[in-house]
């Protein structure tokens, strides 16, 4: 039983990590996406 809840919290804790990181990545593609839509816009009207 030990054994078995050894292996899931050693499963768990990567999974957790590799999540928060996911989360982290989300929102800084999130971030990049207004920035470059800002840009975009900027460029947009600048050109015209």
């Amino acid at each position: 039983m030990c054994l078995l809840l050894g292996v899931l919290v050693g499963r768990a804790v990567p999974w957790m990590q590799g999540w928060r990181t996911r989360a982290a990545h989300r929102a800084a593609e999130q971030k990049l996406d207004a920035l470059y839509s800002q840009y975009d816009d900027i460029y947009h009207r600048w050109d015209e």
